[in-house]
C-alpha cells in the first residue's frame, strides 16, 4: 500500500479579523480507494484563546484523519473524508470556527456534518456562556430557531411536527459572527437529505437583552 501524508502550511492574512492564522492540512491518498483531506486553522499564539483553540482543533483534526484511514485499512473499499473551515470570529477574546465535513464510506451517496469550535479566553464556549445567568435563553433561542425553520423550504420534519425542537447538542452547534449567532443543521436533521443543510441566523436584537454582546463586538 502506498500512502502519502502531506502536511501543508500556508500563511493566510485575514484583514477583517483581529488575527492571522495559518492553514494546516492532513492529507492521505491511496490509489486503492482512499482520499482524506482535513484542513484546519492554527491561530497566532498572541491571542488569549488561541492556545486552547489550537490544541482542541488539532486534536480533532488528527482523530478525524486517523479514524477513517484505520477503517479503510481494516475494510478496504472506497473511503473519502474532507474537511474545510471558515472563521467566524478571531479576536483577542473570542475564536469561532466552523468545519464542513464531507464523507463517503459506500452506499448511494455521501453525507456531511458540521463541527464547531468556540473559545473565549481558555474556555470552550457553550451557548449558555453567551447569556446572562438565569436568562431562560434555551427557550428563547429554541423558539426563534423553530420560527425560522418553519419558513425555510425543505425543513419538512419541522412543518410536519416530527422535529419538535433543537436538542442540547444542536443548540451548542453555533458559529459566532459579527452580528449574532448562526446555528447549523446537517442533512437529515430537520428534513430529507435532498433538502441539504440548514443555517439559521439570529441577530443580536433577536437574541435579546440577556445576550452578552461583547462576544460579537
Amino acid at each position: 500500500m502506498k500512502t502519502a501524508i502531506l502536511l501543508a502550511l500556508s500563511l493566510c492574512s485575514v484583514a477583517s479579523l483581529a488575527a492571522t492564522y495559518s492553514t494546516k492540512r492532513l492529507k492521505t491518498d491511496d490509489s486503492n480507494g482512499l482520499h482524506v483531506d482535513i484542513a484546519y486553522p492554527v491561530f497566532t499564539a498572541t491571542l488569549a484563546p488561541a492556545k486552547a483553540a489550537n490544541a482542541a482543533i488539532a486534536k480533532w483534526a488528527k482523530k478525524s484523519h486517523d479514524e477513517i484511514v484505520k477503517e479503510f485499512r481494516k475494510n478496504g473499499g472506497h473511503y473519502e473524508r474532507t474537511a474545510t473551515f471558515s472563521v467566524g470570529r478571531a479576536t483577542n477574546s473570542v475564536i469561532s470556527v466552523e468545519f464542513n465535513v464531507s464523507e463517503y464510506t459506500g452506499g448511494a451517496h455521501g453525507n456531511m456534518d458540521f463541527v464547531v469550535f468556540n473559545f473565549g479566553k481558555t474556555k470552550r464556549l457553550a451557548l449558555g456562556d453567551l447569556f446572562k445567568p438565569s436568562s431562560g435563553y434555551k427557550q428563547r433561542v429554541s423558539d426563534l430557531i423553530m420560527q425560522k425553520l418553519r419558513k425555510m423550504d425543505g425543513a419538512d420534519w419541522v412543518t410536519s411536527g416530527e422535529f419538535k425542537g433543537p436538542s442540547s447538542e444542536q443548540l451548542n452547534r453555533f458559529v459566532i459572527g459579527k452580528s449574532g449567532l448562526t446555528f447549523l443543521f446537517a442533512p437529515y436533521e430537520v428534513g430529507p437529505y435532498s433538502a441539504g443543510p440548514f443555517r439559521v441566523q439570529l441577530s443580536m436584537k433577536e437574541l435579546g437583552a440577556d445576550f452578552i454582546s461583547s462576544f460579537v463586538k
